[in-house]
């Protein structure tokens, strides 16, 4: 009667392991197959958002918003002014020799399609190694220097590309 017991317990153990693998190797396909989803239909940016905050943290003062296309190689250089505030001026690969002073603070290069830091006077420095941001939704933030740079679609944009279509709406859900 005992080894009847025993016998009935080492099968159903064995029994829930091979279950538990199946629950297991189940999982795992389901969750590399979300990622493989996500990784065909998660496109590229076509444009950055610059976002330089003000030094209260909002955008506003001078924290303005640029708006650049991905598919226009260049630089934008980020220069700090003796007060805290900082401005951004994009130059192009020729123009960009010419570029520079004692204020610049970051410097965004944009080439094939991404946009990369390359320079920060931050102590840090994990805006630079960070690495390129290219995919819809990526960013790359210098928090010291209050830069925060986003690639969005070209779905958001108006017509002539320039301009931001904001509507205060970034998630349309029913």
């Amino acid at each position: 009667m005992f080894d009847n017991d025993i016998i009935q317990h080492s099968i159903n153990k064995r029994r829930r392991y091979a279950n538990d693998l199946i629950l297991l190797a189940a999982l795992l396909m389901v969750s590399v197959s979300v990622l493989i989803i996500l990784r065909i239909f998660v496109g590229k940016g076509a444009y950055i958002s610059i976002n330089i905050m003000d030094q209260n943290g909002k955008s506003g003062g001078t924290g303005v918003e640029y708006r650049h296309s991905l598919d226009d190689d260049g630089y934008f250089v980020f220069y700090e002014d003796e007060y805290g505030d900082i401005t951004a001026c994009f130059y192009s690969d020729e123009e960009y020799e010419e570029a520079g002073g004692e204020n610049v603070c970051n410097i965004l290069r944009i080439s094939d399609g991404s946009a990369d830091m390359i320079y920060a006077t931050c102590p840090d420095q994990i805006c630079v190694n960070t690495g390129p941001a290219f995919k819809t939704g990526q960013s790359v933030v210098c928090l010291p220097h209050r830069i925060i740079i986003t690639v969005v679609s070209g779905e958001n944009m108006n017509g002539d590309h320039d301009t931001y279509n904001d509507d205060g709406l970034d998630a349309v859900t029913w």
